[in-house]
């Protein structure tokens, strides 16, 4: 008995300890992770930690260790594993309904298709955790969103995007303290003004966000915070050919922490590679050519693609400078297979191929620089325009801050002289106007929202009812048929026997279609397989794109509903009328959008002699009834080729 009871004691004790035991392995090795630079080191130990955390019951530490195993995937462009953990916090939310695995189940799928080029899918997702940690207040990761907005808007060269996401920022009250977070904020500003060649301004929000830095208390994220934006500074003057100043604080910010090869190998090498570009255009090339080197092998251990771009593209610039073609051009060639990875630096590196290349391919290259240069400029044009307005209502603001300042220590005397008065009146007008702007603005978006929600009810309602209408007829009109048919068929009538059976099969059949299709028990990507198989043959084959890459469980079923029929529509057009080979439907998103391309390879016609038939305005009015646009376009024998976007939300 004493043997027993001895044996049960130290199973009690035991059993925390080893909980205990390995809460504290997890924390270790992600310890250890986190001061390592290269993933392939780093996930090693990230694997050891998510074995010790499976062992607890410790949600916070599965989610850590699951989030940061995702993102080193994507760096080591494993599909699998970054699939399986991001999954894997997918199914914690649905498990306990804790936010933040979901928040960060979105943001790695914007870092996944930040990193594969498909900067639209990207935003939509960085957005999507964005509202996540917005509903769940955490505002930590919600700074690291807006962040990765930020980053992901300044390599698309989207300055609309920045500023509008800037105004957003400054405007929030809870984030009048996030020193940092509004240090980075006005130095991505300094680099859009930059890149609208104004440098008076862009000099302007590079210092204020140096003056914001200062007001970190931690020494030591103070240095290294300080190291970052001032090499954003150099790299202002870099944008205006001015190397010695640029060289000059590049130089400043390395200086700022002898240990940032050690404490931050990422923005060491970002900004030897920035000293190495101004060495070799001040002459001393040997230094800027080993600098680039070194950058170079940094950024492939760190598989980080943007340190790799500009060491590569700097190589290939200056070897087509020696006029050493061949080893330019292999640099180059290296540097496009990378930005077309990601985008980054994507119109340079056109340019410069263009220019080392000759013949047909430089042509090629030309075209192409030409086209995305283009749009570009035109993005450019609207930004500068808005970036005006944005620094002059900024500037307004601050000066009508500082009337309301003076206001306050103005005595009673003063405030009942005309002069003043007048400027108060003038103050409450503006105050007004803008009151009024915005109640119009919010009156706007309340309309909207309430439209699409009575428009999606409608549907709803519709196709209740066109469901009571398919079960009357298969209950009670086929019941009646198959009575009298079995009576007809009795006293052997086959003038009446034939026809009931002929009305019997077609009232079946309208009943079918009236029948609401339902995704709860099918998915909709199971049913559009379903149907797709249906119509396959030798003869006529449909190509099915993107349709994994949206989240459909997420989608209102009345949108499912209006895709679903637009899509059985234009394949029995396709098939039947068009008589086509070859069906291509096209699925993505863009933004706030769901977008759907059907083309065909059929015969065509000529959009002048179309007439609608009940089937195509059917598919209009559904898709129009949901806020969304549907265009038809079409040649003869030139196929036909269907878009429909409609707003996955109001």
């Amino acid at each position: 008995m004493l043997k027993k009871g001895f044996f049960l004691i130290l199973i009690l004790f035991y059993i925390p300890f080893y909980a205990q035991n390995n809460v504290d392995s997890v924390q270790k090795y992600i310890h250890i992770s986190k001061k390592l630079y290269n993933p392939e080191e780093k996930i090693n130990y990230l694997e050891k930690a998510r074995s010790f955390a499976l062992k607890t019951d410790n949600d916070s530490l599965l989610v850590k260790t699951f989030s940061e195993i995702a993102f080193q995937s994507i760096l080591l462009e494993d599909k699998e594993k970054f699939e399986a953990s991001n999954e894997t916090l997918k199914g914690i939310y649905q498990a306990k309904k804790y936010g933040l695995p979901l928040g960060l189940y979105y943001q790695n799928k914007g870092f996944y298709f930040y990193n594969n080029a498909s900067l639209d899918s990207a935003y939509y997702y960085f957005e999507k955790a964005a509202i996540q940690y917005k509903n769940a207040k955490n505002q930590n990761q919600l700074i690291q969103v807006y962040l990765n907005l930020l980053d992901i808007n300044y390599v698309s060269n989207d300055y609309l995007a920045i500023e509008d996401l800037a105004i957003e920022i400054f405007t929030t009250k809870k984030f009048q303290k996030e020193y940092k977070f509004l240090a980075y904020t006005n130095s991505y500003l300094g680099l859009v003004a930059s890149g609208l060649h104004d440098y008076d301004s862009s000099l302007e929000y590079h210092k204020i966000s140096l003056e914001l830095i200062k007001k970190i208390k931690d020494g030591k994220i103070r240095v290294i915070e300080e190291a970052a934006l001032i090499n954003n500074l150099g790299l202002m003057h870099l944008d205006f050919n001015k190397f010695e100043d640029a060289l000059g604080y590049f130089n400043e910010a390395l200086a700022k922490t002898p240990n940032l090869k050690t404490d931050n190998l990422g923005l060491y090498a970002t900004i030897i590679a920035n000293i190495g570009i101004c060495e070799i255009e001040t002459a001393s090339r040997e230094k800027g050519v080993k600098n680039l080197q070194e950058s170079l092998l940094i950024g492939e251990e760190l598989k980080d693609l943007n340190i790799q771009i500009v060491s590569l593209f700097e190589f290939a610039r200056f070897y087509y400078k020696e006029k050493d073609l061949l080893k330019a051009r292999s640099y180059i060639d290296k540097t496009m297979f990378l930005s077309e990875k990601n985008g980054f630096k994507k119109v340079d590196v056109l340019l410069l191929s263009a220019e080392i290349y000759t013949g047909k391919k430089s042509i090629a290259f030309y075209k192409k620089y030409v086209e995305v240069k283009q749009i570009e400029e035109e993005r450019n044009q609207n930004a500068k325009r808005k970036f005006v307005r944005f620094k002059y209502e900024a500037q307004k603001k601050e000066e009508e801050n500082d009337a309301l300042k003076q206001q306050n220590v103005l005595t009673i005397s003063t405030l009942n002289s005309e002069k003043q008065k007048n400027k108060i009146i003038v103050l409450f007008a503006i105050i007004g106007f803008f009151t009024a702007f915005f109640i119009y603005v919010f009156y706007l978006s309340k309309k909207r929202t309430f439209t699409y929600k009575t428009n999606l009810e409608k549907a709803k309602a519709r196709e209740e009812e066109r469901r009571e209408i398919a079960v009357t007829l298969h209950d009670k009109v086929v019941g009646d048929l198959l009575l009298i048919y079995q009576r007809a068929l009795k006293i052997k009538e086959t003038s009446i026997t034939k026809p009931l059976s002929k009305v019997n099969s077609e009232i079946r059949n309208l009943s079918h279609q009236l029948s609401s299709i339902s995704f709860n028990e099918v998915s909709f990507k199971d049913q559009l397989i379903n149907l797709i198989s249906d119509y396959f043959s030798p003869t006529f084959n449909v190509k099915v794109i993107g349709l994994e890459e949206i989240n459909w469980n997420l989608i209102q079923p009345e949108i499912k509903r209006a895709l679903y029929l637009a899509i059985r529509e234009s394949i029995q057009n396709s098939k039947k009328h068009a008589l086509a080979s070859k069906v291509i439907i096209t699925f993505k998103t863009q933004l706030h959008n769901l977008e759907l391309n059907i083309e065909d390879n059929g015969k065509g016609f000529e959009l002048s002699t179309l007439k609608y038939g009940l089937g195509l305005k059917n598919q209009k009015k559904r898709v129009l009834e949901l806020n969304g646009t549907y265009n038809l376009k079409s040649k003869t024998n030139q196929g036909i080729a269907t878009t429909i976007k409609i707003p996955l939300k109001a």
